[in-house]
């Protein structure tokens, strides 16, 4: 019997969510990789969201990484609430986090530096799970 495939959540900051995650995400997706959940596509860019249409996101967000068997951090070159949040849940739950970028200069970052697999490039990161965890992994 085969096991099932891991299952990888994306995050990153909400600034280059068009720019940095999303073609990564794009990536793992054509290379096979199951993402638990796609926010650089989420609804709630569109338009003027509400309070509601935002607790909807962030609850999808969060039940997309307890879902996930490994989520990697795409630490942002700028800024961000949103992926340090999500950052922060993992940890928490005791995720595989995958962290790559600027994680620890950048912004005086310390809870990056608590995963265990830290990578300077998203390039690097991208090719390993495309390897592990695509169609045709091992």
């Amino acid at each position: 019997m085969t096991p099932p495939p891991y299952a990888v959540y994306v995050a990153g900051g909400s600034s280059e969510r068009l720019t940095v995650v999303r073609p990564y995400v794009d990536r793992l997706l054509a290379a096979g990789v199951v993402i638990t959940y796609d926010w650089t596509r989420d609804p709630g860019w569109e338009g003027s969201p509400t309070i509601v249409d935002l607790m909807r996101a962030a609850d999808r967000d969060m039940r997309a990484i307890r879902s996930a068997d490994v989520v990697w951090y795409l630490a942002p070159e700028k800024m961000s609430e949103g992926s340090a949040a999500e950052l922060g849940a993992a940890l928490a739950l005791g995720k595989r986090v995958i962290v790559s970028g600027p994680h620890a200069s950048a912004h005086g970052r310390i809870f990056p530096l608590l995963a265990i697999e830290r990578y300077e490039t998203h390039e690097s990161v991208a090719g390993f799970l495309e390897k592990a965890f695509g169609a045709h992994a091992p």
